[in-house]
């Protein structure tokens, strides 16, 4: 009902479907979370690394600096995965890439496993440290204005730039990723 629904956005607003979407429970990002009609995108993905002979799970593992995995418990301490990623790998080093990704366990306080956070973190790093936006001589009062750039050092939340951005300034939206 939302895909492609800007009326929706447009009845509601900004504020309210930030707050909203933000108070929803999160869910668990991994193996067995998957609803039965994405079940096929899932499997076109795997597909598509098999056919992009992308490298192993493990493989990935040693190019971002994380000691290859030489046992199934290492990968996740859930014994149903552990006998599952046995029965159709064999060995850890057969595990293809999406799918170790999404098998390791998620440590506590985190949203994600390890290696998928530290190839977030690389990308994100190495495309906004490239960014000519934050250049010295451009990421400046002269470019933003007076004005904008006083918003910008006083900006530190993506509530913030909801808040700042809706029609309602007597209403405060609370946007966070921090739901209990």
């Amino acid at each position: 009902d939302s895909l492609w629904n800007n009326e929706m956005l447009i009845n509601k607003g900004l504020g309210p479907l930030f707050e909203e979407t933000c108070s929803q429970p999160g869910t668990k990002i991994g193996l067995f979370n998957t609803a039965e009609f994405l079940i096929p995108v899932e499997l076109a993905s795997i597909d598509l690394g098999r056919q992009a002979q992308l490298a192993s799970y493990n493989d990935y593992r040693e190019m971002s600096k994380f000691p290859r995995v030489t046992d199934f418990d290492q990968i996740t301490a859930d014994e149903d995965t552990q006998r599952e990623l046995k029965r159709l790998y064999g060995d850890v080093n057969n595990i293809e890439f999406y799918v170790g990704l999404y098998a390791e366990d998620v440590p506590p306080n985190a949203a994600v496993a390890p290696l998928v956070n530290r190839m977030i973190g690389v990308d994100a790093f190495s495309q906004a440290l490239t960014n000519p936006l934050l250049a010295e001589n451009i990421f400046n009062e002269e470019t933003f204005s007076p004005v904008g750039w006083e918003v910008i050092q006083n900006t530190n939340t993506l509530s913030d730039v909801v808040n700042r951005n809706t029609q309602q300034p007597d209403k405060s939206y609370k946007v966070t990723f921090d739901n209990p």
